[in-house]
């Protein structure tokens, strides 16, 4: 739930762009809000179930560290909004870097991680093949130079070789 949580998070923070519709804007403050929601439903959930290893746990610690700024963020952007001026303050990058929890759970699990390398070298091998496929479709249908002047002139000089 919270590794999907994530990646929408992430694709909502990709969708920001400079002059949004306010329909947009409101829609995209509820999600992000509602993914900060789950995140600090995951943070009192671990820390209930064992405060120690949550604070000594450095990637515990960083996740708490991204919420309370995500936090911050939005507290800032309200009362920025309250008071007649932008909205976010910028600290919204911060939070992408929560995508880092995606690659601590594939050094954990060693079949992810070999899913991910397999996939990375296929993806590496079909790349080649694609930039074959693609210079060849490209060299067959390039548009030609035009020919000389002189080469479309054929009328009077066939005439003079048929004599």
């Amino acid at each position: 739930m919270v590794n999907f949580t994530i990646i929408l998070n992430v694709a909502c923070m990709l969708s920001v762009v400079y002059d949004m519709t306010p329909l947009h804007e409101t829609i995209l403050e509820y999600v992000e809000l509602g993914c900060l929601a789950v995140y600090y439903t995951e943070m009192i959930v671990l820390i209930l179930a064992d405060a120690w290893h949550y604070f000594l746990d450095r990637h515990s610690l960083f996740d708490f560290c991204i919420t309370v700024v995500s936090t911050i963020d939005v507290a800032q952007s309200w009362l920025a909004l309250s008071q007649g001026g932008g909205g976010s303050v910028g600290m919204q990058a911060l939070r992408a870097t929560r995508v880092l929890r995606l690659v601590r759970i594939a050094h954990r699990q060693p079949d992810i991680a070999v899913m991910a390398r397999s996939t990375a070298r296929a993806f590496r091998e079909s790349l080649g093949c694609f930039v074959l496929m693609f210079t060849t479709l490209m060299v067959r249908h390039a548009p030609r130079a035009p020919r000389p002047v002189a080469s479309r002139v054929r009328g009077p000089l066939r005439a003079r070789q048929g004599r």
